[in-house]
């Protein structure tokens, strides 16, 4: 047990496997979807041909597929706990049909990295899905600048995590924006027609009607937005333009309640990063646009 780090124990083969990969990337914070789909090829998987393990939450429309005429569940993980955030803004969820042997093979691989995982229902407390041990090993060596591996497993697995909001046509534009608000305290959402990029005088849309009221109806791609803790301020602001046609700008006021948008290397940070950093710089978390 001299090379391993962590252990963790699942109650069936896909928790582990679900379970295993958290840990990894709350290990290497900075894995991007490239490096995911490079350390878990799916090749290791129960679907050896597809091209990948995961599937983008964000353009992912339904979680069940057709063939033969008849609709069946896909097999994947659907509670937003269970979800993957990737460095470069990626929400991912991981097939969840593992059989025996590419579990064994799955657990022989991951020992490289210092983690060692079993399928055990009867070592778990009743109830538990899983259960993490550490060997030596301080959780905080793998802060390298980002969120500690406590924080980031608590956001993988429930703990303290952040919810979830899911950016749909149904919401008023002023609900997303105060649920938003109401996660990332020192940061606001603010939205406008997309005509309002080239303006000097920007106008937002109109905050009593809903998104699928304001939003294009040609959107240059089709997905659902969804925002996340890990997701970068500049992949966030991307996607309401690539999925609704709209133009968003993540806000914030200043210690001396100037606002600002985002920019430079703050559009590179993750909300959760920059929230942080805007409280730790005294910026006000009570103040509503």
């Amino acid at each position: 047990m001299s090379d391993i780090k962590v252990k963790v124990t699942g109650s069936a083969n896909n928790r582990t496997v679900l379970s295993v990969i958290h840990v990894y990337m709350a290990m290497y914070p900075k894995t991007t979807k490239a490096d995911l789909d490079n350390v878990f090829p799916a090749s290791m998987g129960p679907y050896k041909a597809n091209k990948s393990l995961f599937y983008d939450v964000d353009t992912f429309e339904h979680f069940t597929r057709t063939a033969e005429g008849i609709e069946t569940e896909f097999w994947v993980f659907k509670d937003n706990a269970d979800f993957i955030t990737t460095y470069d803004g990626y929400t991912l969820t991981p097939e969840a049909t593992w059989r025996g042997g590419d579990v064994e093979k799955f657990i022989a691989y991951v020992r490289k990295f210092g983690i060692d995982a079993e399928v055990n229902k009867d070592a778990l407390e009743k109830g538990k899905k899983f259960k993490i041990e550490f060997f030596g090993y301080n959780p905080d060596e793998s802060k390298n600048g980002e969120d500690s591996f406590y924080e980031n497993l608590s956001e993988a697995f429930g703990g303290k995590k952040k919810p979830t909001l899911n950016v749909i046509g149904q919401k008023m534009v002023e609900t997303i924006m105060k649920e938003f608000h109401d996660i990332y305290p020192a940061l606001q959402l603010c939205i406008f027609p997309e005509s309002a990029k080239t303006e000097t005088s920007k106008c937002p849309v109109d905050r009593t009607k809903t998104i699928a009221e304001v939003r294009s109806s040609t959107p240059k791609k089709h997905g659902v937005v969804t925002i996340t803790g890990n997701k970068q301020i500049k992949t966030l602001e991307a996607q309401f333009d690539e999925f609704y046609g709209l133009y968003v700008e993540v806000c914030y006021y200043s210690k001396d309640g100037k606002g600002y948008y985002t920019s430079g290397e703050a559009d590179n940070m993750t909300l959760n990063q920059f929230n942080k950093k805007c409280i730790a710089d005294g910026c006000p978390t009570d103040k509503w646009y």
